[in-house]
């Protein structure tokens, strides 16, 4: 059981969007995911540091 409770319904609308992709790309909301719908901020920053890694295609050689 987590220690901070997160969002089980409704939220921002940015949560919203966020939970639809969860539940279409992994089959769930996970609950990290619900955590940071408490903070849009941190939903947004973590959002777009996704989408960076999802794009990212190119590992630099030692």
């Amino acid at each position: 059981m987590a220690r901070i409770e997160g969002i089980t319904k409704g939220g921002s609308l940015l949560a919203q969007i966020a939970f639809f992709f969860s539940k279409r790309k992994v089959g769930k909301v996970t609950t990290p995911l619900r955590i940071q719908a408490l903070h849009t901020q941190i939903l947004t920053g973590y959002g777009l540091m996704e989408l960076a890694q999802d794009k990212a295609n190119k590992v630099s050689g030692a």
